[in-house]
């Protein structure tokens, strides 16, 4: 064997072990939001925000992420989509993680494109709603008394009526968010799996949306960001991180978990982490 062949080998062994770790790396990303409609008795109240969950275990029972859930002390968490994964279905693993995030903080789900795949899903959201998950799709709902000033908006996926109807997901979306009802006085978060739709959510002024479905782009390049993502195509704009626009800002979680495409490149599964402050 040559000396460029062992050190191609070499090279190829390193890189796969790379990105084999960076598909089991949990990494968190923190973002502080500053709202005038944020009052100083709620200053720090944090969400972890868990999306594309796609039966992926870190851990055995998933004790890497609970933990790393618990760290970061959570007044709420919020789930945005794509807790199963249509291809190999695991309501059991799903609802286990569920069970343990409900024992650490109230625990709020919108379903993803995946769920609306499944004939399971009707079981997976009775079984959801019986150990205390606030299932959100097409429901607005406000936490306990001490955060009076916040309300949660969630929208189901429109995969789900898209698959009985012509109209297009943006048109169905529409309508979903017109059934809502408006509180202007309240700092308003939307929870949808969706991350193309921010022009549209920003119409109806929510102040913050959590967002998931583009894991990231799956292979990001440095300068460049994520490759291709579902509904956005090549060199996607809305795939990672916050982005504003008029009023409304949105956090594009990258995802825990893989699907179609089962390895991640240069883009580690993240679990996002949101502090809320008054504006100064």
């Amino acid at each position: 064997m040559g000396k460029k062949t062992v050190i191609g080998s070499a090279l190829m062994i390193g890189l796969g072990m790379w990105v084999l770790r960076e598909n089991k790396h949990l990494k968190v990303t923190h973002h502080e939001i500053r709202n005038k409609k944020i009052p100083s008795s709620i200053s720090g109240y944090t969400i972890v925000h868990v999306s594309d969950y796609h039966n992926t275990l870190f851990g055995e029972n998933n004790k890497v992420l609970v933990d790393k859930i618990k760290e970061n002390k959570p007044d709420l968490i919020a789930v945005t989509g794509d807790l199963i994964d249509s291809r190999t279905t695991d309501l059991d693993v799903a609802l286990l993680l569920m069970k343990e995030m409900r024992k650490i903080a109230p625990v709020y789900y919108v379903s993803g494109n995946h769920e609306s795949r499944v004939p399971e899903y009707e079981v997976l959201e009775n079984r959801l709603r019986e150990i205390g998950i606030e299932v959100l799709n097409n429901r607005m709902t406000i936490p306990d008394k001490e955060v009076g000033p916040i309300c949660i908006y969630g929208v189901q996926d429109p995969s789900f009526d898209r698959r009985k109807s012509e109209e297009s997901e943006r048109t169905i979306m529409e309508k979903q968010l017109n059934s809502l009802p408006q509180y202007d006085h309240k700092y308003a978060i939307l929870l949808s799996h969706r991350p193309e739709l921010l022009d549209l959510y920003a119409e109806y002024s929510f102040d913050l949306v959590l967002s998931g479905h583009a894991h990231g782009g799956q292979v990001r390049l440095p300068l460049f960001g994520g490759i291709l993502a579902p509904n956005q195509g090549f060199f996607p704009m809305l795939t990672s991180g916050m982005h504003k626009m008029n009023n409304t800002a949105m956090i594009v979680s990258r995802g825990i978990g893989n699907s179609a495409f089962p390895l991640r490149v240069n883009n580690p599964p993240e679990l996002i982490v949101i502090k809320l402050f008054p504006e100064q």
